[in-house]
């Protein structure tokens, strides 16, 4: 059960880099970077067979950007650790409601 929990809605965003977990170095709190890990040469709009008015985005993506900064998500998880981002306001008190998620995380890989 978690205290104290936050009045407004709480997004945390969790990037994981693509390795087995046994060599992921940890895991890092994160800013949202600005840029991404890639650049885009083409985004387009597909229609989704069967959903009328839906669509998903195929990207084409270019080349890689030279360093991201790690301690933005992509720099982290390029860097070989789990990122945890919050993407919501989380006021520094509501810090401690994270404890939960982070001796999950605790568990799977230690915090950087």
């Amino acid at each position: 059960m978690v205290n104290n929990m936050p009045t407004e809605p709480v997004v945390v965003n969790i990037n994981v880099p693509d390795r087995p977990v046994s060599e992921m170095l940890g895991w890092r709190h994160t800013d949202v970077g600005s840029l991404p890990p890639r650049t885009v040469n083409e985004a387009t709009l597909e229609p989704v067979k069967g959903d009328a008015g839906a669509f998903r985005v195929v990207m084409d993506w270019g080349q890689k950007v030279n360093v991201l900064p790690e301690d933005t998500d992509g720099g982290a998880v390029e860097a070989g650790y789990v990122s945890v981002s919050n993407l919501t306001r989380l006021v520094h008190e509501h810090r401690a409601d994270m404890s939960a998620a982070e001796a999950a995380l605790d568990n799977l890989v230690p915090r950087a």
